[in-house]
This record gives C-alpha cells, sequence and structure tokens, in this order.
C-alpha cells in the first residue's frame, strides 16, 4: 500500500504503484505515473504526462518541466511577477 501524506493533494487520474511514498505537501496532476519503489519527499509537484522511473527520489521544491514551463511563461513572458 502506497503510504501518502495527509496533506498531498493527488489526481484522481494519476496512476500510483503500491510501493510509492509521497511526501507532505506534494501535488500529483493528471497524466502522472509513479512506478514502483518512487519517494517524493516534500514539497514536489509531478504535472504533464510525466512518467517517474522505478526507485526514483525527488527531493523537496522540484517540480516538472511543463510546470516550470509554465511558470516562466507566467513571469517573464507574461509580466506576471
Amino acid at each position: 500500500m502506497s503510504k501518502i501524506h495527509p496533506t498531498a493533494i493527488i489526481s484522481p487520474d494519476a496512476k500510483i504503484d503500491k510501493s510509492v511514498t509521497i511526501g507532505p505537501f506534494c501535488c500529483i496532476g493528471n497524466n502522472v505515473k509513479l512506478n514502483k519503489n518512487v519517494q517524493l519527499l516534500s514539497n514536489v509537484i509531478v504535472e504533464g504526462h510525466t512518467v517517474v522511473g522505478e526507485g526514483t527520489r525527488i527531493f523537496p521544491f522540484r517540480m516538472s518541466w511543463l510546470l516550470r514551463i509554465m511558470l516562466y511563461v507566467l513571469t517573464v513572458v507574461k509580466g506576471f511577477c
């Protein structure tokens, strides 16, 4: 059974292996697949069409490439600072 912290926000469309650990304040979006023994420590955002490989460990304040691009567009291109 997955270990999911109660403060984590997870899309019902995400595919999460039963051995995954998701720490506090993580956000998992649609079209995300977390494979066997993945660990998201805390404050990790995974969005877009993303597959996290077996045994991967993601540290705090990391985000997927799609979210990073969206934040760049909003802050630099659109001028939302």
